[in-house]
């Protein structure tokens, strides 16, 4: 929701004109009752045309535009500006150029080769982390929000908006709001030509994975928060997303708790749990554990598998031997195996339920039963779910919603659940507490789970521990609770 008086909605596919940039210094002052929306020719929008293609009109138009584009980088040149000369010289090199710019191009490209070594530099140093610039009392700040507003990532992109402009407003945010629709432009380098002339001081976004890569590859210089993972952050920037490997962390919490040394993994043939498995593993050694481990795919019925596992069938087969031998019914107790103490399972929901229910069955009350399910369930469990779980260790997350038989229609409570509400939720609040955006290696439960990051600046949002048995469902905030 975009709260008026100190929210500007802006939607722009293309540099902002003269005329507009001037409208905008006086947009910070905007009266409570007004609500901007700006809109702007595409006037430099797409650049698909090549040179001796279209009317004579469109390639003046085009050589005007290549030569802006020269122009600005010969301008980022002077002021020592590395990296925007170079995303100027990449767009460039892109297009075929129009006579007479070759030159000034070979001229921009061995200004990149002579100053590399710089640049290497600069960017080796902006590494380490420093607190972000988030200014929540100034009236001044500009933050600008990136998301795809449209496309095939409306919903969650909006979803996303609504969280964060909800606790932007909670925490009392009196600068100025600029959200872009990043679904419409041609590209990242497009998109930031025009973000960067509204001077943001603090950037949320973009979403995807590949928008987060070349936008980093940009380099801006402005404190930046993404909502993807990649694998290396400028000193600037962040990221906040879920992560499954990450969420292990919570099944070693069980692990540890517990002091459980025998283990056996069930995974199924899906590749989210062969993922799970290896990174389980690669755990286990890399801390020298002592536990002893196996795993298991299963391959057909559940029970059927989990009896081989255990050796049941085995005695099972022993009994119908000797019966065959002696023309008696026998009675006997199956013999199990007796050197597991624990069952992880990285199972679907369908197949997880029935873990433990098997064990019990054949007397094996004293082997725990760890589910973290290989994508979590859309909803939480109802009272006659849990009924259905027995004596179970759940890992699933604190955001998801409660799964209701009432009328499907969606409510205020239900909107504000789900992964991209948390995400914006906990976004914002690592944004203005500076103690948080500029450590390293932290642990921090919230009302969406525990927080963690590590020294290269990526949060995780974990899932949290729940214990499942009969009808209970209960969060654990330590291991020893459940019961």
């Amino acid at each position: 929701m975009l709260r008026a008086g100190w929210l500007v909605f802006i939607l722009l596919n293309s540099l902002p004109t003269a005329s507009l940039a001037e409208e905008w210094d006086g947009l910070l002052n905007i009266q409570p009752s007004q609500v901007v929306e700006i809109k702007a020719n595409n006037r430099l929008g797409k650049r698909h045309s090549y040179v001796g293609t279209g009317s004579r009109i469109e390639q003046f138009n085009h050589r005007i535009d290549q030569e802006v584009m020269i122009l600005r980088a010969e301008l980022a040149q002077e002021n020592g500006e590395y990296h925007q000369v170079k995303n100027y010289v990449v767009a460039l090199s892109n297009q075929s150029l129009f006579s007479g710019f070759s030159a000034r191009l070979k001229a921009l490209k061995r200004y990149l080769v002579i100053h590399k070594y710089k640049s290497y530099q600069s960017s080796s140093n902006s590494s380490s982390l420093t607190a972000l610039n988030f200014k929540v009392n100034d009236p001044s700040s500009v933050v600008a929000i990136i998301l795809p507003l449209t496309g095939p990532y409306e919903k969650v992109g909006n979803q996303l908006l609504d969280s964060l402009t909800q606790q932007l407003e909670a925490k009392g945010f009196k600068g100025a709001l600029a959200v872009f629709d990043s679904h419409l432009y041609s590209s990242m380098f497009e998109l930031w030509e025009v973000v960067k002339y509204y001077e943001p001081d603090f950037i949320f976004g973009p979403l995807t994975k590949s928008s987060v890569q070349v936008w980093h590859s940009l380099n801006t210089g402005v404190s930046t928060l993404y909502f993807n993972a990649i694998d290396m952050l400028y000193g600037y920037e962040r990221s906040l997303s879920p992560n499954k490997q990450q969420g292990l962390a919570q099944v070693f919490s069980v692990l540890n708790a517990k002091r459980y040394l025998e283990v056996m993994v069930l995974t199924d043939q899906s590749e989210g749990a062969k993922k799970l498995e290896s990174q389980f593993y690669q755990t286990l050694l890399s801390e020298g554990s002592v536990r002893t481990y196996s795993a298991v795919e299963i391959e057909a019925v559940v029970s059927g598998d989990i009896e081989n596992l255990l050796n049941v069938s085995a005695s099972k087969s022993r009994r119908y031997w000797l019966q065959s031998v002696i023309g008696e019914q026998v009675s006997f107790q199956p013999r199990a195996r007796t050197d597991i103490e624990v069952i992880v399972s990285f199972l679907p929901e369908s197949k997880g339920m029935q873990v433990t229910p098997i064990l019990k069955f054949h007397g094996l009350d004293h082997i725990a039963h760890i589910w973290y399910p290989t994508k979590s369930p859309s909803h939480f469990f109802s009272k006659e779910d849990a009924s259905i779980w027995q004596s179970t260790y759940v890992i699933m997350p604190d955001y998801i919603p409660v799964r209701t038989a009432q009328l499907k229609k969606e409510t205020e409570e239900s909107k504000k659940s789900g992964l991209f509400y948390a995400l914006g939720q906990v976004a914002v609040d690592i944004a203005n507490n500076s103690l948080i955006s500029g450590g390293s290696n932290l642990s921090i439960e919230t009302q969406y789970g525990r927080l963690v990051s590590n020294d290269a600046g990526q949060f995780y949002l974990l899932p949290s521990i729940f214990w499942v048995d009969k009808g209970l469902f209960k969060k654990l905030k330590e291991v020893a609770d459940e019961g």
